[in-house]
């Protein structure tokens, strides 16, 4: 199923609410459901609640696929993945079970730290004030990183002391990353994660990984032994 993927961007961040605003929100809830009741559409979501789900949650994740900085060869790559999954989905071959699987599957998968590098270098590397030698040297300290996970020779605990450099507290006590790092600090969570290599073996090499194929061996595994899904 073709999809049009120019018209989906990222929403902006939701404003701050006053108090006044759930009850605000409540009342126009009231109003769009009797206008929904009245023109019948209450029973096109009913009936539709697993296209309409499934199209919003992807076109979600297309809007930040898009909007990230991995190449074209691997959005589009990426896309093909979650077309899949969705098309079968709202077909009814992939049940819920199943996307909780595939989901489970995704996180352990090396992907999760091949997009932790890519965040890391995007967010705070390329912003920073470190040199151009010192740019290079850090995108292949976070290859190496997201090469040790790939190959199970690092697992992503033995990042929680480098993490704890990006880590803020937030106002109600949560942990978050931090939006900005000074460049001593981005350069001590370079540091941190290139020591974790350097004990665990990583070759000092450059390493890709193929988001896509790696993506479609994740979902394959999780929908194994899956009777719809052979």
């Amino acid at each position: 199923m073709a999809y049009d993927d120019q018209k989906f961007q990222a929403e902006p961040p939701a404003p701050r609410r006053s108090n006044w605003t759930p009850i605000l929100l409540g009342c126009l809830g009231v109003v769009l459901l009797v206008v929904l009741i009245c023109g019948g559409v209450v029973w096109y979501v009913t009936t539709n609640i697993k296209r309409i789900a499934a199209d919003t949650i992807r076109n979600g994740i297309v809007s930040a696929v898009n909007d990230s900085e991995l190449s074209a060869e691997d959005k589009q790559k990426i896309i093909v993945q979650v077309d899949r999954v969705v098309d079968d989905f709202k077909a009814g071959k992939i049940t819920l079970e199943d996307l909780g699987r595939i989901a489970e599957e995704l996180g352990e998968s090396p992907i999760m730290g091949a997009a932790f590098i890519f965040f890391a270098e995007e967010k705070y590397v390329k912003v920073s004030g470190l040199t151009d030698e010192e740019k290079l040297a850090a995108r292949r300290t976070l290859e190496r990183a997201a090469r040790g996970v790939h190959e199970g020779l690092l697992s992503t605990d033995d990042f929680e002391e480098s993490m704890q450099i990006v880590m803020t507290t937030g106002p109600n006590g949560e942990q978050q990353m931090k939006e900005r790092l000074t460049d001593e600090e981005v350069r001590q969570f370079l540091a941190s994660v290139k020591q974790k290599a350097d004990d665990a073996g990583v070759p000092d090499e450059e390493f890709k990984i193929d988001i896509g194929e790696t993506m479609r061996q994740a979902i394959d595994r999780a929908l194994q032994g899956d009777p719809a899904n052979p």
